[in-house]
């Protein structure tokens, strides 16, 4: 559902991999401890726009290169000599495993922002994220082309007195999630564990039942015990 490695040859990735070592490099040695750098735990794609990388990145688990891969995922609708991948890391990133963001993401964490992915996190491409304030991935996320996930409108609402009515929320998703292609996540979002959303879902509010088919907008519950296989 989430990527499909069929779309490029081992020398195609390979080739992806060493275009991108001088943005990789930088990336490392510019994020990370030079302990932890030199083992290139985080690798981006040549097409990747490195816009702010001022925060504070951590990368926790066992160090191996290519843990975290960024511009590198992969789908049918990928092009890699258009798609263009955007890091804008102002805030607070954290890795927790292996985490790939595919080609042509945009990924924005903002000042006070914290973003959070735990292990196995992969998204195949064009993935959207708008992190204001808190949003955590669970483990073993899975989420497919032309997502977006943000916990802030990126603009005030006031009411009549001047008091600001629609404040920034945070986002958090259980373990084993999986989204399908043109999900929106809005701010105030949580959705448990074990749960699949279908192509175009829109959510907004806490979602508790585990074991689910979520679809529709707002998304509500389309069929009951079910497994991610």
């Amino acid at each position: 559902m989430a990527h499909d490695n069929r779309t490029t040859s081992p020398f195609q990735q390979l080739l992806h991999y060493l275009l991108g070592l001088p943005k990789s490099l930088y990336v490392n040695f510019r994020c990370l401890p030079f302990a932890q750098a030199v083992h290139l735990p985080i690798l981006v794609s040549h097409h990747t726009r490195l816009k702010h990388l001022y925060g504070k990145v951590t990368v926790n688990g066992k160090l191996k290169m290519g843990l975290v891969k960024i511009g590198l995922g992969t789908s049918q609708l990928v092009d890699f000599r258009s798609e263009r991948t955007v890091i804008d890391f102002r805030g607070r990133v954290e890795f927790n495993g292996r985490c790939k963001i595919g080609a042509g993401s945009r990924v924005m964490v903002a000042t006070k922002g914290t973003l959070v992915f735990h292990d196995n996190f992969c998204n195949s491409s064009h993935l959207s994220i708008i992190c204001f304030k808190k949003i955590v991935f669970g483990y073993n996320n899975h989420f497919s082309w032309h997502t977006l996930v943000m916990d802030s409108d990126q603009h005030e609402v006031v009411d009549c007195a001047g008091q600001r009515v629609n404040e920034d929320a945070p986002v958090v998703f259980g373990d084993n999630v999986w989204c399908g292609c043109n999900t929106i996540v809005l701010k105030g979002t949580e959705l448990c564990s074990d749960v699949m959303v279908g192509a175009g879902a829109v959510f907004h509010g806490h979602h508790t039942t585990p074991h689910v088919i979520l679809a529709g907008n707002p998304a509500k519950i389309v069929k009951e015990n079910v497994s991610l296989g």
